[in-house]
C-alpha cells in the first residue's frame, strides 16, 4: 500500500516508540514470572511421585507458555522499534523537502507537489533566468525526496505489518531497517542534473546503521556518488583505495614479470608489435601505481590538516580523483578547483600546497579573532576541493582528433560530471554552502560548458583562459547572478592571449575582470601584492591574483583589486 504524502506526515513515532516500550515493560514481568517458576521448580525438587510429576509437567508447560510470550513481546517490541526509525527517516526527508521548498518560497501540498506562488517576472533577465533555475532545482530535488519518502513509507509501513504479523505466528522478527539489508541506490533518473538530488533522497531514507553497513560492505556504492555527505563520501573511498592499491601492485607485478619473455621474443621472433603493446601496457601500470601512491600521500599526509577523499576511479586509464582541504559537510565556503592542461591525479599534493595557501589568506582577510572570544571566531570556515574528476588532455595526445587540447571533445565530455559533482555537494547539505567554481586554463572550457546546466553554483573564477567556446555568451545563458562571473588574465600568459576558442570569457557582459599586476592589496593588513606573470602563476601565495580569489571565496567584492583603467 502506498501512503500519501500527508499520511506519511501523521505517523507518530513516538506512539510506536511508547507502545514497544509498554510492550518491553510487559516482558520484563513475565521474565520474572519465569524466574519466579524456576525457583519455584527448583524449590520442590525434593517431592516425589505422580502428583510431583504432574506437577513438574504443568510447570514445564507454563514455562512455554510464557516463554513464547515473551518472544512474542519481544518481536513486536522490536517491530514497532525499527518501524519508528524508519519513519523517522521518511520525516527527516519530509522536513528537508519542506526546506527546499521554503528556500524558492513556495511549499508542498498535501497530495504532494510543489506549489509556488504567482510571482511578477523581474526586470532583469538575467535576475529572471537565475530564479527560474532556482525554480528548477527545488522542483528536481522536490520531486527525488517525495519519491523516496513515499517508497521508504511504503516499505516501513509493509515490514512493520509483515513482522508483527510474523511475530504473532512464531514469535520471532527478522531484522528490519536497523540492522538488515540495504536497498540499493536508486538507478539514474531521466535527468543528468536530478541525480544527485535522487541519491541524496537515497542516502537520507536509510538509517544511521544503515548507511554504516553500506560505507562498510558496499563502499563502490558510495564513493563515487554525487549527493552523498563527504564523511561517508571519504570513509567509502578509503576502502576502495586499498583495493585500488593492491590491485594496481598485482598488475605492474603481472606486466613487469613480461619483461624479459618479451624480450626475448622481439629478438628471436621479431614480435616487435607484440612486445610494444606490453611495454605500452606496463607503462599503464606503471603510472596507475604513481597516481595512487599520490592520492595516498596526501590523504595521509602527518600535517594535522582535515582532508577528505571524494572521488576515486581507478577502473581504467589514468586515475581520477577528488580530495578535499578542509570539512566540505561543515564549511561555509566550497570553492571546486579544475585544473587544465597534463592535470593529472600526480598534482593533487601541487594544488593542495597553494589551496592551503589560499586558505590562509582567506582567514586574514576574515580578520583576527574576536576580542575575548574563542581563538576561531572572526574566521570563517572554507573547504577547498581539487577535481581531477576527467582525462584531462596530455602533451602526448595534442594530435589525437578527440582527446587533443585544441579541441573541445574533452571538455564536453567532462562537463557533465563536473556539474553531477557540484551540484551534489549541495544536494548533500542540510544548509546549502556558498559555492564557489574555481577553473583554470582548458579547465575553464570544461567549468563553462558544465554551467550551462544547472549547477547551483554560486560564483565563478576563470583564470587563464583560451576562451570559452560559445559555451555561454551571458551571464543568463551560464544562469549566473549579475557580478558572479570573474575572470583573471596574467600579463604574458600566452594561452589566455592566444583566442583559441572563440569568445573570451572578459568580454561576457556583466564578467568581472580582476587585476593580477602588483598593487596594494586591502585588509585588515595593507600590503604589496605580486604580479601574476604568464600561464601558471595566478595561485601564487602573496600575489595579487590569489588575494582576489581570497576575497571571491569570502564573498567580499568590496576587498577586489580591478586593473587600473
Amino acid at each position: 500500500m502506498t501512503l500519501s504524502i500527508e499520511q506519511l506526515r501523521r505517523v507518530r513515532t513516538d506512539v510506536l516508540r511508547a507502545a514497544a516500550a509498554d510492550l518491553e515493560r510487559d516482558r520484563q514481568i513475565l521474565t520474572e514470572v519465569t524466574r519466579r517458576l524456576l525457583a519455584a521448580r527448583v524449590s520442590g525438587s525434593a517431592w516425589t511421585g505422580h502428583a510431583a510429576a504432574a506437577a513438574a509437567a504443568a510447570s514445564t508447560r507454563r514455562l512455554e507458555s510464557v516463554r513464547a510470550l515473551c518472544l512474542d513481546l519481544a518481536a513486536s517490541s522490536t517491530a514497532l522499534q525499527q518501524a519508528a526509525t524508519s519513519f523517522d527517516a521518511v520525516r527527516d526527508i519530509l522536513v528537508r523537502a519542506d526546506r527546499v521548498a521554503e528556500q524558492v518560497g513556495g511549499w508542498l501540498s498535501p497530495d504532494g507537489r510543489l506549489v509556488l506562488p504567482p510571482r511578477v517576472p523581474h526586470a532583469d533577465p538575467v535576475l529572471e533566468i537565475v530564479r527560474s533555475r532556482e525554480e528548477e532545482r527545488a522542483r528536481w530535488e522536490v520531486t527525488c525526496l517525495l519519491e523516496r519518502a513515499r517508497l521508504a513509507g511504503a516499505t516501513a509501513d509493509v515490514a512493520l505489518a509483515s513482522d508483527l504479523r510474523r511475530a504473532l505466528e512464531t514469535g520471532a522478527c527478522v531484522p528490519g531497517p536497523t540492522g538488515g539489508a540495504v536497498p540499493a541506490p536508486p538507478l539514474a533518473p531521466s535527468s543528468d542534473d536530478a541525480a544527485p538530488f535522487a541519491a541524496s533522497a537515497w542516502w537520507r531514507s536509510l538509517s544511521r546503521e544503515q548507511q554504516a553497513t553500506v560505507v562498510r560492505e558496499r563502499p563502490s556504492w558510495v564513493g563515487s556518488l554525487d549527493g552523498i555527505p563527504a564523511a561517508d563520501r571519504d570513509a567509502a573511498n578509503r576502502a576502495l583505495l586499498r583495493d585500488a592499491e593492491r590491485l594496481a601492485a598485482e598488475q605492474l607485478r603481472q606486466a613487469e614479470a613480461l619483461d624479459a619473455p618479451l624480450a626475448a621474443a622481439a629478438t628471436t621472433q621479431g614480435a616487435l608489435v607484440v612486445a610494444a603493446a606490453f611495454t605500452a601496457l606496463r607503462r599503464r601500470a606503471r603510472e596507475r601505481v604513481a597516481d595512487l601512491r599520490a592520492v595516498r600521500d596526501l590523504v595521509d599526509a602527518p600535517d594535522g590538516r582535515k582532508r577528505q577523499l571524494l572521488l576515486l576511479d581507478a577502473s581504467a586509464g589514468p586515475v581520477r580523483a577528488a580530495v578535499a582541504l578542509g570539512d566540505v559537510d561543515a564549511a561555509d565556503h566550497v570553492a571546486t578547483f579544475v585544473g587544465g592542461f597534463t592535470t593529472s591525479a600526480q598534482d593533487l599534493a601541487r594544488y593542495d600546497r597553494l589551496f592551503a595557501a589560499l586558505g590562509e589568506r582567506v582567514d586574514e582577510l576574515a580578520g583576527p579573532p574576536a576580542a575575548g572570544g574563542p581563538a576561531t571566531a572572526g574566521r570563517t570556515r572554507a573547504a577547498y576541493i581539487t577535481w581531477v574528476g576527467y582525462d584531462a588532455p596530455q602533451q602526448s595526445e595534442v594530435l589525437s582528433p578527440h582527446r587533443s587540447v585544441l579541441g573541445d571533445d574533452v571538455a564536453r565530455a567532462a562537463a557533465t560530471p563536473l556539474a553531477r559533482f557540484v551540484s551534489g555537494l549541495a544536494a548533500a547539505r542540510d544548509v546549502l554552502p556558498h559555492s564557489v567554481l574555481l577553473a583554470h586554463s582548458y579547465g575553464t572550457l570544461v567549468a563553462a560548458h558544465a554551467l550551462r546546466t544547472n549547477t547551483g553554483v554560486d560564483d565563478v573564477a576563470l583564470f587563464g583562459s583560451p576562451g570559452v567556446d560559445g559555451a555561454f555568451t551571458s551571464l543568463a545563458a551560464a544562469g549566473l547572478k549579475p557580478g558572479s562571473l570573474n575572470v583573471l588574465t596574467a600579463d604574458w600568459d600566452l594561452v589566455a592571449s592566444s583566442g583559441w576558442f572563440p569568445l573570451n570569457p572578459g568580454q561576457v557582459a556583466g564578467a568581472t575582470v580582476l587585476a593580477t599586476t602588483a598593487a596594494l592589496l586591502p585588509g585588515p593588513r595593507v600590503r604589496l601584492g605580486s604580479a601574476a606573470t604568464g600561464h601558471s602563476d595566478y595561485l601564487k601565495p602573496g600575489s595579487t591574483s590569489q588575494h582576489n580569489l581570497a576575497a571571491l571565496i569570502l564573498r567580499r567584492p568590496d576587498l577586489f583589486v580591478r586593473p587600473p583603467r
